[in-house]
């Protein structure tokens, strides 16, 4: 699998529970009509657009840019999603530290002359998703050469253009890897786990019975993840430098 494949398959995903309701030919058509309508009746009650019709107005938002920009624009909740769940950041392009391809240079240039972007255009919008140790952050890790980064261009706040993708695959393990940084919680039982695996080991050479060596084991383990949890609860901070669902587009790292 590979991190533009990721991408494709989350929004397609999240398309796909506002589309499944009407042929694709007539939806725009269709989407238009009430996005207009339900936002005129919200504005005689004063009220803004509710999370439904945000949602509607997105997926015409994308639909128009995909036909712009031919294809391959991502919203920015299917970026965030692919980041957490792989251990990933979205940093501008200027930090980016890690490999190029020697097709990154043209196609950069291509879609600069394609688009007529500005150099500031040129300078701000441009992100890279790769992994952390590929960025230069204010606590640099070992380099890596396995990666697997894509370059996208900020048509929005809410929208990003697929423009080259370059290096090797990601691999599964690195998912599996990245389960236990998306929060505390799963972080808490990443530890108890660990923990009760490990006193079982050690109380099998100690506990008269399997029933004892369990009980001991979730007693110890059960307490080291409370240890853990009550460390970083109360500790936002800590919290948001170490969980993918809060640093994933910062420049910060352990």
């Amino acid at each position: 699998m590979n991190l533009q494949d990721e991408l494709i398959s989350a929004d397609r995903r999240r398309q796909q529970s506002v589309s499944r309701k009407f042929p694709i030919a007539d939806l725009q058509t269709v989407l238009k009509e009430e996005v207009a309508s339900e936002q005129a009746a919200l504005t005689q009650m004063g009220l803004s657009a509710n999370a439904l019709l945000t949602k509607k107005y997105h997926w015409l938002k994308q639909h128009e840019l995909n036909e712009y920009y031919r294809g391959e624009v991502f919203h920015l909740d299917d970026v965030r999603q692919v980041c957490m769940d792989y251990s990933m950041r979205m940093l501008p392009a200027h930090l980016y530290r890690g490999p190029l391809d020697t097709m990154f240079g043209p196609k950069v240039k291509n879609f600069q002359r394609q688009h007529q972007l500005s150099d500031k255009e040129v300078e701000e919008n441009f992100f890279i998703v790769a992994p952390p140790e590929a960025f230069e952050l204010e606590k640099k890790q070992r380099p890596v050469l396995d990666l697997d980064p894509v370059l996208l261009y900020k048509v929005n706040d809410n929208f990003y253009k697929l423009v080259h993708q370059w290096g090797g695959d990601l691999n599964i393990f690195r998912y599996v890897a990245s389960w236990k940084r998306r929060n505390l919680w799963n972080m808490t039982l990443h530890w108890f786990l660990m923990t009760f695996m490990i006193t079982m080991l050690l109380m099998g050479f100690f506990a008269d019975t399997l029933g004892n060596a369990i009980t001991l084991s979730l007693l110890i383990s059960g307490l080291i993840g409370w240890m853990y949890y009550s460390s970083f609860r109360d500790s936002p901070d800590e919290m948001r430098h170490r969980f993918t669902r809060y640093n994933w587009d910062q420049t910060w790292t352990y």
